[in-house]
């Protein structure tokens, strides 16, 4: 049973879907925290929270589509798709926790860089990533 279990699909992406699962808690952690303040307290070049939220889910889409890609055997289409989809929503919806947490606050600004930055994550995954994986399969 056990080897199986560590064949199947679900075992499979279940264990590339770790790291996104880990970053994603990260990103939660940091949304709610309350004792950091308003990122733009600390700012040294303006705006720089927008490259942040930028890269932070230009990274949660690019783990994501590293599971997806390893993971699963669903479409390259619809990879791509959900790959784009689960960050960017995951962002919005952090950014509308915001609104209920006194010391944070909501930004449009912040939800279009998690949008464009899950974009540009994972269409470099699906580009970088899916040809080797289709080199190992």
């Amino acid at each position: 049973m056990g080897s199986k279990l560590r064949n199947s699909i679900r075992w499979r992406f279940f264990i590339h879907a770790l790291p996104a699962a880990i970053w994603a808690g990260v990103l939660l952690a940091l949304a709610i925290a309350t004792s950091l303040g308003p990122i733009e307290d600390v700012d040294v070049v303006p705006q720089q929270d927008k490259f942040a939220h930028f890269l932070e889910y230009f990274v949660l889409a690019f783990l994501t589509a590293f599971a997806l890609i390893r993971g699963t055997r669903r479409s390259r289409d619809w990879q791509l798709r959900m790959a784009i989809i689960f960050p960017a929503v995951y962002g919005i919806v952090l950014e509308l926790i915001q609104i209920a947490i006194p010391e944070r606050e909501m930004s449009i600004l912040d939800i279009a860089a998690n949008v464009l930055g899950a974009r540009l994550g994972a269409y470099v995954a699906m580009y970088v990533l899916e040809p080797v994986a289709a080199r190992k399969d």
